[in-house]
């Protein structure tokens, strides 16, 4: 969109078009998904925004990410929010509303690059650079499945 600013405006004149100069962290999105508050949150480039409806608000690694490029957002029915992220340090990083008490960059991810949070009700299966890891978010465990699946219990 930056190629055509004001582009949906012209258009679609309902939009508004919400951009760094407003507060979202970076003008790549990469993920949005909504909290049990209702707040919305979008996974950019440079860490994740979180948007009340009137004010923005930034968390990068300084906060507890693993990466500031988040790759996807996951909602659970729990309110915990679950971040992936795609860089060589990244990994799964879990908020639970008020802390960022968990973070998984290396230990039993098949990959340390996630691309994909499952979106299967009962699913924990998590996409990476190298095939399929399994999160019990129970005991924050993670099996690497790897490209065979016979390694984890669906």
């Amino acid at each position: 969109m930056d190629r055509y600013p004001g582009w949906c405006q012209q258009i679609f004149p309902g939009f508004t078009n919400y951009t760094t100069s407003n507060g979202l962290a970076h003008n790549t999105v990469n993920a949005i998904t909504q909290d049990a508050s209702g707040a919305m949150w979008f996974g950019t480039a440079n860490g994740a925004s979180k948007f009340s409806g009137s004010t923005w608000t930034t968390y990068t690694t300084v906060h507890g990410l693993s990466s500031n490029v988040v790759t996807d957002i996951l909602a659970d029915t729990r309110g915990n929010l679950w971040f992936a992220s795609y860089t060589p340090n990244g990994g799964i990083t879990k908020y639970d509303g008020t802390s960022w008490p968990l973070t998984e960059k290396n230990t039993g991810l098949s990959i340390t690059t996630q691309t994909s949070l499952p979106r299967i009700p009962g699913s924990n299966m998590i996409g990476t650079g190298n095939g399929i890891s399994k999160l019990q978010p129970e005991s924050w465990g993670i099996t690497a499945c790897y490209t065979d699946f016979r390694q984890c219990s669906l």
